[in-house]
This record gives C-alpha cells, sequence and structure tokens, in this order.
C-alpha cells in the first residue's frame, strides 16, 4: 500500500546521493511511498519496478544495487528477503497512527556494514546462537521474524502504550545518522527529560521521530560551539594594544 512521505527540498543538494543515477535517485525517493512505518519493505525487484517506475525500462534489481549498501539494507529473514531505509527516521515523521511494521529489523551487522553487501541477514537471536541447524542437512534455520529485541532503554509514554523500547538496532541506525555525538548518553538524557516531564511525553509512535529531533538540536549545538569565534577578554585586548 503506496503511503504519503515526506522530500525535503534539500534533498537535490545531497552529494552522496547525487553520485547516483538519475534513475536510482527517483527510484529511491519513489520507494519511501512504498515502505512501512519503520522504513520496511519486501525486497522484491520485480514488484517494485512494476508499483514504482511501470512505463520505464529499468532493472529494479541494478537500481537497488546501486541504492545498497549506502541508501538501504538488504537483508534476508527465514527465506524472505527484505530492505530498510538508513536513514528514515531522521527525514520521515509517519502518523502515529499508521500502522506498526511487521518486518523483522535487520541484524545489528547489517546495520553497521556500510561498505560492502552482506548476503544474507538475520535478527539478533540468530548472532546470539539460538539459530540451529536441521541434523544431517546442515542448513540453517532462520529465527522467527516475531522475535523482538531486548530493550536497551525504556522510555515513559502517553496513549494506549505506555512504554517504548529503544533497542540496539536503533541505537545502531542514530550512530550511523549522528556519527560526532554519543547517542547513547544523549538518550539517556532524553529519557530523563520524559520521566521528569509527564505532561510532554510523546506517544509510542512519536519516539522515533522525538530522539532524532533531540539528537539533532544536540549536534547543531556542538557545530555551533566549534563555530563560535574566540571571545576575548578585556585584559588580552589591552595586552595586544599595548605591544602594538
Amino acid at each position: 500500500m503506496s503511503r504519503i512521505r515526506t522530500i525535503k527540498p534539500e534533498i537535490t543538494l545531497d552529494e552522496e546521493l547525487a553520485g547516483l543515477g538519475f534513475a536510482a535517485r527517483w527510484f529511491f525517493v519513489n520507494l519511501w511511498t512504498h515502505c512501512d512505518k519503520a522504513g520496511r519493505c519486501e525486497d522484491r525487484p520485480k514488484m517494485l519496478k512494476a508499483i514504482i517506475l511501470p512505463w520505464d525500462k529499468i532493472k529494479a534489481e541494478v537500481l537497488l544495487d546501486e541504492l545498497s549498501p549506502k541508501f538501504i539494507i538488504r537483508y534476508e529473514v527465514a527465506g524472505k528477503r527484505y530492505l530498510q531505509i538508513r536513514t528514515w527516521h531522521k527525514h520521515q515523521r509517519p502518523l502515529p497512527n499508521e500502522k506498526e511494521s511487521e518486518i523483522p529489523v535487520p541484524s545489528e551487522k547489517c546495520i553497521t556494514n556500510v561498505n560492502h553487501m552482506v548476503d544474507k541477514c538475520y535478527t539478533l537471536d540468530a548472532m546470539e546462537g539460538k539459530g540451529k541447524e536441521l541434523e544431517g542437512k546442515g542448513k540453517e534455520v532462520a529465527p522467527s521474524p516475531t522475535v523482538s529485541e531486548p530493550p536497551i532503554l525504556t522510555y515513559p509514554t502517553v496513549g494506549k502504550i505506555r512504554q517504548w523500547h529503544l533497542t540496539l538496532t536503533f541505537i545502531n541506525i542514530l550512530k550511523a545518522d549522528f556519527p560526532g555525538l554519543n547517542v547513547l548518553d544523549h538518550c539517556r538524557s532524553a529519557r530523563a527529560w520524559c520521566e521528569a516531564s509527564p505532561k510532554k511525553r510523546k506517544t509510542s509512535g512519536g519516539m522515533p521521530a522525538f530522539l532524532v529531533r533531540w539528537l539533532t538540536k544536540e549536534q547543531n549545538i556542538n557545530t555551533r560551539d566549534t563555530q563560535a569565534p574566540k571571545k576575548y577578554t578585556l585584559s588580552e585586548l589591552m595586552a595586544d594594544k599595548g605591544g602594538s
């Protein structure tokens, strides 16, 4: 099902995106409308080609390879292939009442690997050794996609769901988007703010966007502090005047 998504004006000035071919850029933008609330969808090139660029003679598999792994994560769970938009929560603001994603999250290995493609990625349970092998066949049994990750931090929220869990997967997504920040420390500060401000708490569905705004603000503060001009004291100015 297609959904309305946000396109920011500055996307045309993105130098990394500009390094792609025009077809890949156009395909990428339209791909957003076919991703769920978490920025995921099934990795089915022929189907995506039919709904995104039905009138153009292109190969969606080639375009997806061009977008991976810098802009999308391609992974497989339980024999099904999926993809994840890397900077989804930084740029998109899904409606709070939009249906939650039912697609399993990519593993930490997939998220942190931006230099080369990983053929098969499994959920964290498989990485921790819970994936089993079929006896005598040597085939790996992928874990159930419904298994959730253990929470790293838990935030109080408003609405029907009264808690939201920050997972390792989402922390690594944030680390990729905000490389100059200590993401976990700032997330702890955001949790403390939520606990101390019950009237300003967010809904569970609004928490990803809240953390992105929080980290964006911290990043802007860091940038402003590093670029701020030096402030001289009166004694320094008088010393300079005396030496001239």
